[in-house]
């Protein structure tokens, strides 16, 4: 027969240590995605149009706590690039008319119609070129691990 103070185990290290590894865990499933959101943001500023450059410059990696937000900041008309506009008329926001050039002259409008425009999915783009990249490395992964070579 075993004693009773035999029997009995002090969990209390091995619980300390459990949440230390899960805090350990989180930190580094934290680390991982934003090493993979600064992947993702590269590649949507190689996708984004370029005109200016304002726009791929402004992309950035916001750490928000319990998320991750990649995108245009400080940049209004991203989405509008994104996922296009429809038809729509401008006007003046202060005074009667819109002044701006066409072939060297300039114009005046009180209006003008402007056809939209086309989406540019920049940042769908480099987020399925980023998972297709990622998915090839997990499958070239899970490939050696099968026949055994721990090479990496």
């Amino acid at each position: 027969m075993i004693g009773s103070a035999a029997a009995t185990v002090d969990l209390t290290a091995l619980a300390d240590d459990l949440v230390k590894a899960a805090a350990s865990a989180q930190m580094s499933v934290m680390d991982v995605l934003l090493s993979m959101a600064d992947d993702i943001a590269r590649e949507m500023q190689r996708e984004a149009p370029v005109d200016t450059g304002r726009l791929r410059d402004s992309i950035r990696v916001k750490n928000m706590g319990d998320h991750i937000v990649i995108g245009p900041e400080g940049v209004d008309y991203g989405v509008y690039v994104e996922y296009g506009t429809p038809p729509h008329d401008i006007r003046p926001r202060t005074g009667k008319a819109l002044k701006f050039e066409i072939n060297g002259k300039t114009v005046f409008a009180s209006v003008v119609h402007h056809p939209g425009t086309k989406p540019n999915p920049f940042a769908e783009r480099a987020a399925q070129n980023f998972l297709d990249r990622l998915t090839e490395k997990v499958a070239d992964k899970g490939v050696k691990l099968i026949l055994g070579d721990n090479s990496g």
